[in-house]
C-alpha cells in the first residue's frame, strides 16, 4: 500500500488547472490499486479452496469492521503520526502524546499555508481524511490487529509526506532565507536518523545480540559425546533486557519461540564446527517455559531468563557514567 504515498505526493502539486481531471487521475490510481488487490485475494482464496496451500488464520476478513475503524483510530493512525518516536506496549509516555499532537499541528499548516483555492483545499482534505483508510486498508480488512513498522510503512509514508508539503509551504509562504530553510530541514534529518539510530540499534540490534550471546556461549562451552542432551529455557516477556517494547519488532524477542531458540543454538554449532559434528557425537534440544524438572538430566542448561540482568546490568552502568560525566 506504499503506492499512497507518491500518489499523495503528486495530487498535492498538481497543476490547479487540471483541477476537472483530478476526480479521474485519482479513481484511476486508487481503483487500478483495489482492483488489483480484490484480484489478488481472489487468486489467493483459489488457492486455499483447491488445497494448493493452508490457509493461515490470518487471511481471514475482519467480522467487525466498526471495532476495527476504532482499533484503527487509537493504534495505527496514532503511532504514525509520532513518526519515530515509538509507542510503549506497557507504559505509553507523555512525550509520545506529545509528539504525536505535534505532528497533527504541523499537518494542519499545509491547509492554512498550503492549499489557497478550492480545489487545493479538497484535495489536501482527501490526503488527510481519505488516503490514510486507502493506506492501511489491506490491514484493516484482515482479521488481525498488528500495528508493527511493517504494517503501517505505507501510512506513516502518508504522514511524512503530508508533513514535508505543509512545512514546503510554510517556507515558500514566508520566503525565508535559503540559510535558514537548509538548517531547518538539515536539523529534521538529523533528529530523525538519531530517533532511527536508537530504535533499530539499541532497540533491535542490542537486545538480540545479547540474546545471541548467552546462546553462543553456552554452545562454546558444551562438551559433546554419543548422546549431548541440551535444554534451553526460553525467556518471557519480564525477561527481555530493554525497558520499552513496541509491538513485536522493537525491544521483543526472539528465543521466547519454542524453533528460534533451538535453530539460534543450532547456528552457534555450526559456528564451531563449521563441517558437521565430531564423528561419534550427537545433539538433543529441548526447550521450555521453565526449569526442567531434573536439571542434571541434561548435559547443559541455557537459562535466557538472564536477559532481564544483563540488561538490568547495563541500565546500571550507563546511569553510573552518566553521573560521572555530569559531575566532571
Amino acid at each position: 500500500m506504499f503506492a499512497t504515498v507518491p500518489l499523495a505526493a503528486a495530487l498535492l502539486l498538481r497543476d490547479d488547472r487540471e483541477r476537472l481531471s483530478h476526480v479521474r487521475w485519482v479513481a484511476l490510481h486508487i481503483g487500478t490499486l483495489l482492483a488489483s488487490l480484490f484480484a489478488a485475494f481472489l487468486l489467493t482464496q483459489l488457492l486455499f479452496d483447491e488445497g494448493v496451500v493452508t490457509q493461515a488464520a490470518r487471511m481471514r476478513l475482519e467480522p467487525e469492521p466498526f471495532t476495527k475503524l476504532l482499533w484503527f483510530v487509537r493504534q495505527p493512525l496514532v503511532n504514525s503520526l509520532a513518526l519515530f518516536e515509538l509507542r510503549d506496549r506497557f507504559n505509553t509516555t507523555g512525550f509520545f502524546w506529545v509528539v504525536a499532537s505535534s505532528i497533527g499541528a504541523v499537518l494542519s499548516l499545509g491547509y492554512f499555508y498550503g492549499a489557497h483555492t478550492g480545489s487545493q483545499k479538497l484535495r489536501w482534505l482527501f490526503c488527510l481524511l481519505c488516503l490514510p483508510f486507502v493506506a492501511h486498508a489491506v490491514r484493516l480488512a484482515a482479521s488481525s490487529q498488528a500495528i508493527g513498522y511493517r504494517t503501517v510503512f505505507g501510512l506513516s509514508g502518508l504522514v511524512l509526506v503530508l508533513v514535508v508539503f505543509a512545512l514546503r509551504s510554510l517556507i515558500s509562504t514566508h520566503e525565508l532565507r535559503p540559510a535558514l530553510q537548509v538548517g531547518g530541514f538539515a536539523a529534521l534529518f538529523v533528529l530523525a536518523a538519531l530517533s532511527a539510530r536508537h530504535n533499530a540499534y539499541q532497540l533491535i540490534a542490542e537486545p538480540q545480540a545479547r540474546e545471541w550471546g548467552l546462546i553462543e556461549d553456552a554452545a562454546k562451552k558444551l562438551r559433546l559425546d554419543a548422546d549431548t542432551d541440551v535444554y534451553i529455557i526460553r525467556p518471557g516477556i519480564d525477561d527481555r533486557s530493554t525497558e520499552q517494547l513496541f509491538d513485536d519488532e522493537f525491544g521483543s524477542l526472539s528465543s521466547d519461540a519454542d524453533w528460534a531458540s533451538r535453530e539460534m543454538f543450532k547456528a552457534a554449532m555450526r559456528e564451531r564446527f563449521p563441517g558437521h559434528l565430531p564423528a561419534g557425537s550427537s545433539l538433543s534440544i529441548i526447550t521450555g517455559a521453565l526449569p526442567p524438572p531434573s536439571p542434571s538430566a541434561y548435559d547443559e542448561v541455557v537459562d535466557l531468563r538472564k536477559l532481564r540482568q544483563e540488561g538490568d546490568r547495563l541500565l546500571s552502568t550507563a546511569a553510573g557514567e552518566a553521573t560521572t560525566a555530569s559531575r566532571r
